[in-house]
């Protein structure tokens, strides 16, 4: 084991951290007289570890500092507070270092006027591509610069989800294609994109024009394109399927078997579609015992298997990205699951209830392992306890030994 891992053993059974709230002053461009901006900070003193809580002044450009010093002690910077900017109207750029690992949604809902979001070589949690700000495996979409000059953008393949007041005041933007991958579009991440008029919907979500639905993406559009039909199949599933980009979404399992292998294909018409999505409560108190997701899908959505008492296997396939939250809440059977391949995001609670484990293979794509995901299992490195972070469990295969708990192997 190494010191870093020990470490975060060591302090994952720490109760009560103290924290202490200071000011750091960071000179950078600035519309003040002075040309000084201050960046507040709150501190783990067990942790050394800061987050940017605040930024006071006229800031036009900040660079985040990957190290701060407090009454002669350093810490690393490693998250930005969902307030620190609100008062930033003036803020044109900001650069991220490689050191923060959280980033709150909404932290730049307020920069009506940024233009770009940078991130330092070599971060593990996130990066930015012509401006815009992604989690580091490319699934989400956290912050789109809302005062671009771009009129037009796409959403990048491999992006599933779109994070909260991600596009936020976005004013100049006149047209969005989402892209096939996409199906989740969090409540007011398109708020104010009075300008967005043009749509192009590749995925399968059904986007209504002048719905607030999926955002508001398309609260204020003239024209969507992209033509979703619901489809039922002879065994009574129900399928959403985009005719034009040729994707679909198993919205719910209506056959009777308990060991179930998805086919890739969804035949429709005599057109094949490739399956991406395992849709909200798609399996929901359903009988299944054994799931085999195949190649084709990328994200399995929140719920998907709640209420499966009797699941006992899931295999995630060779592509899947993304777990939503809750999606195998009550699956309390469940003792092995196999994520060997590509999945790179499980949110929250994932599987929270989920005990009886016995195996449990990452994929080394892991980037992210929200809270509770994993809260009924204990994970241990010889007999130091690990914290179930996506830095500690990628590329691993850990096989229990009862009682919820699981070693290394």
């Amino acid at each position: 084991m190494t010191d870093g891992t020990r470490n975060i053993a060591i302090c994952a059974i720490v109760i009560v951290a103290v924290a202490a709230i200071a000011a750091a002053v960071f000179l950078t461009q600035s519309s003040d007289d002075d040309g000084k901006i201050e960046l507040r900070y709150s501190y783990d003193s067990l942790g050394m570890e800061a987050e940017l809580i605040q930024v006071t002044g006229k800031p036009i450009a900040i660079d985040i500092p990957g190290e701060v010093t407090k009454d002669g002690q350093k810490y690393t910077v490693t998250g930005i507070d969902g307030m620190a900017f609100e008062r930033c109207k003036n803020l044109e750029s900001v650069s991220i270092p490689k050191s923060v690992s959280s980033i709150d949604s909404g932290a730049f809902k307020e920069c009506t006027s940024l233009r770009s979001i940078t991130v330092e070589d070599d971060c593990g949690y996130y990066y930015s591509e012509n401006g815009v700000l992604f989690d580091a495996a490319g699934t989400k979409l956290i912050a789109y610069p809302a005062g671009s000059i771009e009129t037009s953008y796409k959403i990048p393949d491999g992006t599933i989800c779109i994070v909260e007041y991600a596009f936020n005041g976005s004013k100049n933007l006149a047209s969005i294609e989402l892209n096939e991958d996409l199906i989740l579009i969090a409540d007011g991440s398109f708020n104010g994109c009075t300008s967005l008029k043009t749509l192009t919907n590749r995925t399968v979500l059904n986007i209504v024009k002048g719905s607030d639905d999926y955002g508001g993406v398309a609260k204020y559009a003239d024209k969507v394109d992209g033509r979703i039909v619901s489809y039922t199949d002879e065994d009574g599933s129900v399928y959403s399927l985009n005719l034009d980009s040729g994707i679909a979404q198993l919205i719910s399992y209506g056959g009777d078997e308990t060991a179930v292998q998805l086919e890739p294909d969804i035949v429709y018409q005599g057109k094949d579609y490739e399956l991406r999505s395992i849709g909200t409560k798609a399996f929901a108190e359903t009988d299944v015992t054994d799931m085999y997701l195949p190649y084709t899908v990328s994200s399995v959505m929140e719920t998907a298997f709640q209420g499966c008492s009797g699941l006992v296997r899931f295999n995630a396939g060779d592509n899947l990205m993304y777990i939503g939250r809750l999606a195998f809440d009550g699956c309390t059977e469940l003792s092995v699951i196999d994520m060997d391949v590509g999945t790179a995001c499980i949110e929250a609670k994932a599987f929270e209830d989920s005990k009886k484990v016995t195996y449990l293979c990452f994929s080394h794509n892991l980037l992210y392992v929200g809270p509770d995901a994993f809260s009924q299992l204990t994970f241990m490195d010889g007999d130091l306890e690990v914290e179930p972070t996506a830095r500690n469990l990628s590329g691993s295969i850990w096989k229990g030994t009862g009682d919820g708990i699981l070693r290394f192997r």
